[in-house]
């Protein structure tokens, strides 16, 4: 970690990814006196957004658990060890731990283990439960109607903006947005049904939404421009924090053709052979086992929903009843 990266403001997120990085070398590499400016750092860029009411997954549970250990000493009245100024309320006597101190350290990580392994294997099996979940409810869709038009969307935040957004905003601002959605007003007039994804990003750290629409293909046309539409709307909900990727892009969409993808937004009927898997192919992007990476290191409670769709049995639906 260069100076140049920790004198840079970084977002809640991107500071999550970072010390689950760092708890992952730690674990299966060790824990050395050559690390602990970095762990510093860490600790002290955690210490100023954690916030005991979220719940932490995985491998932030076990930094966590590090964090309170070295806080029993940083708030002991005889601090054994440390900087000059004995009643500093800071991290610097990190710097001068004992090779013995670092031993019992990552002995408490790696006793983490196993519970960081079922968290992440209880990802996999909620997401194999959202797949199967999601395909029955869109093929449900694609039958009922003749045609429909498919729209993706992803909603996220501008760069400025990412060192503002922390999970509860982030929640907030969506929770929002699916109020919009089940009220179906504006942009999202005669929608048939839709599917979401919350996740974090790893290449750019950010909090953000994946977004499947399903409209009327008889009152709708265009998916760029309604894509464009919920994009705006998601600017306006955010107080113009957010930002938005229209998947409709002509040069996105020809880079798809150009690799042999299947494009499943747009118009899809019923009476067209593969129709019924490009629209799978595109939904149940949403919940690809092999996303791992991109699932929510935070949430603001350990029962957060982060994946949704619409339900089918509903009244409003033409030629439907719940059952």
């Amino acid at each position: 970690m260069t100076s140049q990266r920790q004198n840079q403001p970084l977002s809640e997120s991107q500071i999550l990814l970072d010390i689950e990085k760092f708890t992952q070398e730690i674990i299966s590499c060790g824990l050395y006196s050559e690390q602990l400016t970095y762990f510093k750092y860490l600790l002290e860029q955690f210490d100023l957004i954690y916030d005991i009411d979220l719940f932490y997954c995985d491998y932030l549970q076990a930094f966590i658990k590090l964090k309170l250990i070295l806080d029993g000493i940083r708030y002991s009245p005889f601090q054994p060890i440390g900087s000059d100024d004995q009643t500093a309320d800071n991290y610097d006597f990190v710097l001068s731990l004992t090779p013995e101190q670092l031993q019992e350290l990552l002995q408490q990580a790696q006793l983490c283990k196993s519970s960081i392994y079922t968290d992440i294997q209880q990802f996999h099996l909620q997401e194999v439960d959202n797949a199967k979940s999601l395909a029955e409810y869109l093929t449900k869709l694609f039958k009922h109607y003749s045609r429909i038009l498919v729209v993706r969307v992803d909603l996220k935040y501008t760069k400025e903006a990412q060192t503002d957004i922390n999970i509860k905003q982030f929640y907030q601002h969506f929770e929002k947005m699916r109020n919009r959605i089940s009220n179906q007003d504006t942009c999202f007039e005669n929608l048939h049904g839709y599917a979401w994804a919350m996740e974090q990003g790893t290449e750019n750290g950010g909090y953000h939404v994946h977004l499947l629409l399903i409209y009327s293909a008889d009152k709708h046309r265009k998916g760029s421009y309604l894509a464009q539409q919920v994009g705006e709307k998601w600017i306006e909900l955010t107080n113009q924090q957010g930002t938005y990727y229209n998947l409709h892009n002509r040069a996105y969409i020809n880079q798809l053709i150009m690799q042999g993808n299947e494009i499943g937004i747009g118009t899809l009927s019923r009476e067209v052979e593969g129709d019924l898997e490009k629209l799978l192919t595109v939904g149940l992007y949403l919940t690809k086992e092999t996303k791992e990476s991109q699932r929510l290191r935070v949430k603001t409670t350990k029962g957060m929903q982060t994946f949704g769709h619409g339900k089918f049995e509903i009244d409003s639906r033409r030629g439907i009843k719940k059952g």
